[in-house]
């Protein structure tokens, strides 16, 4: 078994790691021993845990990866990729993307969003279905040559370095300006800003690809717990999540330990990922020169340090 993590530490909430009570991590660091570090460089399109996640299931180092095919389980021989409806605040001299997760749209509000954009994608050849509000499942040629940033990776980054003819071809940033202007005047933004609720005024295409093989896949487990947390403001509702996971999953991890399993753990920020591996068996004078095990805290600030 190999336990990602997303977000065990956050750039958001440093301060609160020092609170933090993970007893099912620390049975888990006794058990294991430090492997890899892996940082993601200052301008990287993607957050460590989705370099994590991809090299866990067994695909290439570097992304792009195929996100939308493999989540919806697709084995179409088409170009794929995720869009995502968006909220961009537009200022002076920078555009600025909220966190999708913000916005609160229904799965109704989607729903006719897509509908009104039909005719814009079905002129592209582009096959549109949701999967969620915030994924839409998008299948066809038009789709070939993404290399944008992951949706999680621009949560609250400005967008002008992300929209160039290497990440997105000229023909989707097209499709992205007519969606605007449709999106401008559309019912739901008109329903959302009676509410106080900030307009969907744009579209970010991502997790593209053709379907891969993902030999690692059954041995994998992938937590994103923590990830709505964090978009909090206050960092007590991380750790709260954080809590809830050391009793769910790290503690089912540990027990599979005890048990005898082999197992992986990576933590992971979002610019760093370590990675522990099952403890070998070891001669007893060796055991006693063993370093002291880091606390929870140690290693979840050394997550912070890239």
């Amino acid at each position: 078994m190999h336990l990602i993590v997303a977000y065990a530490a956050t750039h958001r909430h440093p301060d609160a790691l020092t609170h933090l009570h993970l007893p099912q991590l620390q049975k888990a660091l006794h058990l294991l021993q430090a492997q890899t570090t892996t940082d993601c460089e200052e301008h990287s399109p993607w957050l460590a845990h989705e370099a994590a996640h991809a090299r866990a299931l067994g695909w290439a180092e570097q992304g792009p990866w195929p996100w939308a095919a493999f989540a919806t389980a697709s084995t179409a021989q088409t170009q794929q990729a995720w869009i995502s409806p968006c909220h961009w605040q537009i200022g002076m001299d920078q555009v600025m993307m909220h966190p999708a997760e913000q916005l609160g749209l229904t799965t109704a509000q989607a729903q006719s969003i897509i509908d009104s954009l039909q005719p814009l994608l079905s002129e592209d050849g582009l096959q549109v279905h949701q999967h969620s509000p915030l994924l839409w499942h998008a299948q066809g040629d038009m789709l070939q040559g993404i290399q944008s940033a992951s949706l999680e990776r621009m949560a609250g980054s400005h967008v002008k370095p992300w929209l160039t003819p290497e990440s997105l071809p000229a023909s989707l940033r097209r499709l992205q300006s007519e969606a605007q202007m449709l999106l401008y005047h559309h019912p739901v933004n008109d329903e959302r800003a009676a509410r106080g609720l900030p307009p969907v005024n744009a579209l970010w295409f991502h997790g593209a690809g053709l379907p891969q093989a993902a030999p690692g896949q059954a041995q994998t487990r992938f937590e994103d717990a923590l990830h709505l947390a964090v978009l909090d403001d206050h960092p007590q509702s991380w750790a709260q999540a954080w809590q809830a996971l050391d009793q769910g999953a790290l503690a089912a991890f540990v027990t599979h330990l005890e048990s005898g399993g082999n197992g992986q753990l990576s933590l992971c920020s979002e610019t760093r990922c370590q990675t522990w591996q099952r403890a070998q068996p070891r001669p007893w004078w060796q055991r006693l020169r063993r370093p002291a095990v880091p606390t929870p805290a140690q290693v979840l600030k050394g997550l912070l340090t890239a």
